[in-house]
């Protein structure tokens, strides 16, 4: 039997120290799970930011009483919590009990910042386009010809370095559509007594290497079209070599 010695030994609350924690036992008895802060704060209509700080107030107060149990930004009622609370509340928002209100720690911003839920997530990443690179073995600028003497290229390679592709204001590559040529290299292969002029043959591998390079940048940017558009230069890219004999 409950005397009325035992309810006035209970703990009294302030009005949003009794709303916070009713918020979070009615909450709780529907979904059986730890009641998230932001839930809390709709529960109690906490617009403001100053409304919101009270309601973070009273969870720090309601978890130093062991009311209330915060585990990451979730709150769960304490067992018997019922039977520490005074079924009557403060007239304001401090306890009728000064001696505990003058013992109690300031709240300081670092604490209420672990019961603040976190709002958002991380930034997203910036895409950007991919920077020109020039040739490492002649140093030749973006969009100027290789060195006669690089070492890095051949016969077939040898031509302008390709410059960074066009890109869109939000950074993302587009992929090339696709080119469908009359003839393939092979009907002009050497073995059918067909030469190519080898001012053609530079002007192909040149175009074909800027395309090569605009594939690849495409499908390192995630254009999952260009894969396919990388198969077809790499084949064209043989052929190309087959057809000039390396020369």
């Amino acid at each position: 039997m409950t005397t009325s010695r035992d309810i006035d030994n209970r703990i009294r609350l302030s009005k949003w120290q009794a709303k916070v924690l009713t918020g979070v036992v009615s909450e709780h008895r529907q979904t059986r799970r730890g009641v998230p802060i932001m839930i809390l704060q709709a529960y109690c209509n906490a617009r403001a930011t100053a409304e919101q700080d009270r309601v973070l107030n009273a969870l720090v107060e309601l978890r130093r009483l062991e009311l209330v149990v915060v585990t990451g930004e979730a709150v769960w009622p304490s067992p018997g919590w019922m039977e520490r609370v005074h079924p009557e509340t403060a007239t304001d928002d401090a306890p009728t009990n000064h001696s505990a209100a003058d013992n109690l720690p300031p709240v300081r911003p670092k604490s209420r910042d672990t019961l603040r839920p976190a709002v958002g997530g991380a930034p997203k990443p910036v895409t950007r386009p991919a920077q020109p690179k020039g040739c490492d073995a002649c140093a030749s600028p973006p969009g100027q010809h290789h060195a006669p003497e690089c070492p890095a290229v051949n016969a077939y390679q040898a031509g302008r370095i390709p410059e960074a592709p066009e890109v869109a204001g939000d950074g993302a590559g587009q992929a090339l559509p696709a080119i469908e040529y009359p003839a393939s290299v092979e009907r002009i292969h050497p073995e059918e007594g067909v030469t190519i002029p080898p001012e053609l043959f530079n002007r192909c591998a040149a175009m074909h290497l800027t395309l090569l390079e605009q594939a690849r940048e495409d499908y390192a940017q995630g254009n999952q079209d260009a894969g396919q558009e990388l198969r077809w230069l790499i084949e064209t890219g043989e052929q190309l070599l087959a057809a000039g004999g390396g020369a």
